[in-house]
């Protein structure tokens, strides 16, 4: 089901949101974009939005680090890194997004239609 390489393989965490919340599992030696999408069909309306977040921002690259200012991981927190936002650390960037989102936006879906109207886009 999900393709090995690519993404964050060495992380081996895949996230699904089923009604609001976020369910973890440990899938070593694959990719967690490819393990997500394989998961995430027909799951809650949640998802697709914040799995387009993930791509536009970091490709889920849980290193990613952008050239132009502070922010970095899956997330782009522009804060940069920090304890609770640690480099390479897929799950703890992944639930630092979820409580960014909804303390900013309410929901991933005003997330993503703020993201979109942006140019340069960022949520």
């Amino acid at each position: 089901m999900a393709e090995k390489g690519g993404g964050i393989s060495t992380i081996g965490i895949a996230a699904v949101f089923a009604g609001g919340v976020l369910l973890w599992s440990g899938i070593k030696g694959y990719s967690v974009s490819a393990t997500f999408r394989a998961l995430i069909a027909g799951k809650s309306p949640a998802v697709e939005p914040s799995a387009n977040l993930v791509m536009g921002e970091s490709g889920w690259n849980a290193n990613a680090a952008n050239p132009t200012s502070n922010a970095r991981g899956i997330a782009q927190n522009i804060q940069g890194w920090g304890p609770n936002y640690q480099p390479g650390n897929a799950a703890q960037q992944i639930g630092w997004m979820i409580n960014y989102i909804k303390q900013r936006y309410g929901t991933p879906s005003n997330a993503w239609a703020q993201w979109q109207a942006r140019s340069p886009h960022w949520y």
